[in-house]
């Protein structure tokens, strides 16, 4: 939507943790670089505390709690 008003095939966003970069691909899609994924539990954001987000039980095999909201 934004980039269909400005024209712009690269655009940068600023969100609470951060600027975020995007631009469109050769097949119309956008790209999202969302930079460094967060692990520790006050940036995912979870309710308590944990030492190790890698421990909390998420029902998927192998993937670790992080923060990866898109913009």
């Amino acid at each position: 939507m934004v980039s269909a008003e400005t024209g712009g095939g690269a655009l940068k966003f600023e969100t609470p943790a951060g600027i975020i970069s995007c631009w469109r691909a050769s097949d119309g899609l956008f790209t999202v670089d969302m930079g460094a994924p967060r692990f520790r539990w006050d940036e995912i954001p979870l309710a308590r505390e944990f030492s190790d987000t890698r421990a909390i039980d998420l029902k998927v095999p192998g993937l670790p709690a992080c923060n990866r909201r898109p913009p």
